[in-house]
């Protein structure tokens, strides 16, 4: 049995009436059912799951343990750094007084004597601080 064309033409338009009404419903469905899981979420007093958020969270805390790790490898790093220059300042230290002094005595000897006999008249006219280890190429006696 065939069906006219009006009346196919009807039952399509019919058919896709039914269909974007099943469509709209499904949809405010889907939105009853979001709403109902907030509902519940916030019922039981709990947050509900941003997994957006989470992923964000992960890898902030990634971050944090990297940083953390860095600076605990720097702070490792300068207390040897440190450590290295102390000895070294020692070092120059020790360099400045045996150059400067007898090994044997310990006392001043000619080259703290000249330094400070040549250097002497630049501290009084510049009120500058005397340092017997620098010395000058022009106020050298040698020199």
């Amino acid at each position: 049995m065939r069906t006219s064309g009006a009346a196919s033409g009807r039952a399509a338009l019919y058919f896709r009436a039914q269909v974007g009404a099943w469509r709209s419903r499904l949809g405010m469905l889907k939105i009853m059912g979001r709403q109902l899981k907030q509902v519940l979420w916030h019922s039981l007093g709990l947050n509900p799951p941003n997994r957006g958020l989470e992923r964000t969270v992960a890898v902030l805390r990634l971050q944090r343990q990297a940083l953390n790790t860095k600076l605990a490898q720097t702070q490792a790093d300068l207390v040897q750094l440190r450590t290295e220059l102390a000895g070294t300042q020692a070092g120059e230290r020790t360099a400045k007084y045996q150059a400067m002094h007898d090994g044997l005595t310990g006392q001043p000897n000619r080259r703290m004597f000249m330094a400070a006999l040549l250097l002497r008249p630049y501290e009084v006219s510049t009120g500058g601080i005397f340092d017997p280890w620098v010395l000058k190429e022009a106020h050298h006696p040698l020199g």
